[in-house]
This record gives structure tokens, C-alpha cells and sequence, in this order.
């Protein structure tokens, strides 16, 4: 599954027209059919947010169309650019663990 057929199922599970999240973010229902044929990447992280709230999305549901919305666009998933943006002890924190020179166990970490 892609973003595109992601953000189409849960807008679909909400009731949702292409014209709301259009209307949403201020973009015509074209660029929405777009992304939802995987035709245009997904949008920044600004429109992402308010798509967020449109849809209610869950915890897992959340991490899921930022990740799939970095995997789509080919870089790191929007909201963790962010929150490393406003982090910097968080950057500095995984450059210690690129550092190490072993693999480092991301399956030990709880989520």
C-alpha cells in the first residue's frame, strides 16, 4: 500500500469527499485524485497536520501516513524532521548511536 491509497482509505472511512481535504488544505480535488493515484507526492508537513486533524486519526494510524507520506517522497517521515528540527539533543542522540560500532537493537525498543 502507498500513501496515496492510504489517505484514500481513511478519508473513505471518515466520510470524507476529495473535495473536503481539498477544500482543507486549498487545493483543487485534482491534486487529491493525484496523490491518491499516486501520480504527486504527498504535501508538506503544514497540509499533513491539518489532514491529521480532518481525518482523527489514531496513534497508529498517525505514524503510519507520516511514514508512508516520507517513504512516498523518499525522505525521513515529516513529523520525526520535525521534532528533530526542535530537538537538537535528539540529533545528537542518534548520532552517538551511528557512532557505535555495532547494530544497534531498534527491536529492544519499547514503542
Amino acid at each position: 500500500m502507498n500513501f496515496g491509497s492510504f489517505l484514500r482509505e481513511l478519508r473513505e472511512k471518515k466520510k470524507l469527499r476529495q473535495e473536503d481535504l481539498a477544500k482543507a488544505i486549498n487545493v483543487s480535488t485534482v491534486y487529491i485524485c493525484d496523490i491518491e493515484k499516486g501520480r504527486r507526492n504527498p504535501p508538506d508537513i503544514e497540509k499533513l497536520r491539518i489532514w491529521e486533524s480532518q481525518l482523527g486519526l489514531t496513534d497508529h494510524e498517525k505514524a503510519r501516513f507520516y511514514d508512508m507520506a516520507g517513504t512516498e517522497r523518499k525522505e525521513i517521515p515529516p513529523d520525526i524532521v520535525e521534532y528533530m528540527l526542535k530537538h537538537p539533543e535528539a540529533r545528537a542522540a542518534i548520532r552517538r548511536i551511528m557512532a557505535e560500532p555495532c547494530e544497534y537493537d531498534w527491536k529492544s525498543v519499547r514503542v
